[in-house]
């Protein structure tokens, strides 16, 4: 496989990311509504490399 495809992939198994993730996924419970409004600031502020190798990287 590519290794820019896995590279992209890794990007998400970061832990921001995969919360990033979880909070367009998850079903819209009150608790997820909540913990979504709460981190939207945060969460619009995610920014990604446009090598997806450099991206890869958790911080």
């Amino acid at each position: 496989m590519d290794t820019s495809i896995e590279a992209i992939r890794g990007i998400f198994a970061c832990s921001p990311d995969r919360e990033m993730l979880e909070s367009v996924r998850a079903p819209l419970t009150p608790e997820r509504f909540w913990r979504n409004l709460i981190h939207a600031v945060g969460r619009s502020s995610l920014r990604y490399d446009h090598d997806p190798r450099q991206a890869y990287r958790c911080s």
